[in-house]
């Protein structure tokens, strides 16, 4: 890496990088010369916060997740997204804090995290079902009784017309007496023992109440979690999502063992300023399970938000941003062992660069520094044939990038400028 990096490096203080790697920085100043050399709060636009990041096995395969789609995560490499399912045997994951900066900053508040009921599993709704079947079971019966007694009724009458009637034939009467009278008595009986039964408690409309309360208060077999928070973010989130990771824990007879899980639910496009309640419920938990604590994290387009939970929060200048950016990205390489192409700060991208990125009409190349600045635009790849426009270099001279990174170390390079799609 070069002088110029390093010596900008060491204005911003002590970093500690997501790779854990400590640059240490020069001389602390006295307290005066700080306060004296802060800028003002509307000159520091960028937060940096201790995020996360995701990254979930499937076929041997790591990858890191930038996308929920209902029940899949999604990892955008190449072309097409690959989508692996959340709720699968075997699920292998990885979930690593890391410093991370944005522009933006959403709101999470009146936060609520508790053990709770599937659908399939929620005794009241059990109880509900009983209830139901036990007042449908009655109703059948008082329902029967009631077509018993009006069909003996009618059999009876029927009987007494023909024993009434002085021109019947006495060989129908004879036969008529041979069988015994309806029993319209025991009929009635049997309706109002029915209609008895309606005055049962299951009929009492706080019964479900009751019984459910009853059932929950033990809350033994509890086998999902249920979040509910409102969500206000400081911009537009135009692709947000919410990944929460959990750590519980499962009584069991021999041991008593600690466990962690991460789902991420899809949230719909919000505006700036904009306040939403998000209630999610997610089942899959063993039943009566207990959890430590859940953690959630906002995500815009597969870019961490930071909100008022994150930790660390740090209010920094563009400056300052870019700088972390570039020593954050070179780290990472390092320590990987891999190589990185320049990549165009996406954080760092103002309405302005993106409208000249957009105004270019044919295909232009810049050179980027090792320590990510555009020193140069060309019509081609070798950097032979400058870029004749001075306006265009001046609109886009404020675009800041992630240097190439070759064997661990910031090279400068020649790349095609566009806007990023993600």
């Amino acid at each position: 890496m070069n002088v110029p990096l390093k010596l900008r490096v060491v204005a911003l203080g002590t970093i500690v990088c997501a790779t854990g790697h400590v640059v240490p920085a020069a001389t602390p100043p006295s307290i005066q010369q700080t306060v004296a050399s802060r800028s003002a709060p509307d000159s520091r636009p960028y937060l940096l916060f201790l995020g996360a990041d995701l990254a979930v096995k499937a076929e041997d395969t790591w990858w890191k997740i930038d996308g929920v789609e209902r029940d899949w995560f999604l990892s955008h490499v190449g072309e097409l997204p690959t989508r692996i399912p959340m709720n699968r045997p075997g699920f292998e994951f990885t979930f690593e804090q890391a410093l991370k900066v944005s522009a933006n900053l959403a709101t999470l508040g009146d936060v609520v995290a508790k053990s709770d009921y599937t659908r399939l599993n929620d005794p009241g709704r059990r109880w509900l079902e009983s209830q139901a079947l036990a007042i449908s079971g009655i109703d059948a019966e008082v329902n029967a009784a009631t077509r018993k007694l009006r069909a003996l009724n009618a059999a009876a009458e029927q009987r007494q017309a023909v024993l009434n009637n002085p021109n019947s034939d006495p060989l129908v009467v004879a036969a008529v007496l041979q069988e015994p009278a309806p029993d319209t008595a025991g009929a009635m009986r049997d309706l109002s023992t029915a209609v008895q039964g309606m005055g049962s408690e299951q009929f009492d409309p706080s019964f479900y109440a009751r019984r459910k309360a009853e059932t929950e208060g033990s809350g033994e077999q509890h086998d999902a979690l249920r979040l509910r928070f409102t969500l206000s973010p400081r911009h537009d989130l135009v692709d947000p999502y919410a990944l929460i990771y959990v750590e519980f824990a499962v009584a069991d007879p021999a041991e008593f063992r600690a466990h962690r899980r991460v789902f991420a639910e899809p949230l719909r496009p919000m505006t700036a300023g904009e306040t939403a309640k998000v209630d999610l419920l997610k089942g899959g938990f063993p039943p009566g399970f207990t959890f430590d604590h859940v953690r959630v994290h906002l995500f815009d387009a597969g870019r961490e938000v930071p909100t008022n939970q994150s930790e660390r929060r740090t209010p920094v200048t563009r400056e300052e941003t870019f700088q972390f950016l570039v020593l954050d990205h070179v780290s990472r390489h390092r320590t990987a062992k891999s190589d990185a192409p320049a990549e165009l700060m996406k954080e760092l991208l103002t309405p302005e660069g993106r409208a000249a990125l957009n105004a270019l009409d044919v295909v232009c190349f810049g050179r980027v520094t090792a320590d990510g600045r555009l020193a140069g635009l060309f019509h081609d790849a070798a950097g032979t044939r400058p870029w004749p426009d001075a306006d265009t270099g001046a609109a886009l001279q404020d675009l800041r990038f992630k240097p190439t990174v070759v064997a661990g170390e910031a090279v400068a390079t020649i790349v095609p400028l566009a806007v990023p799609t993600r």
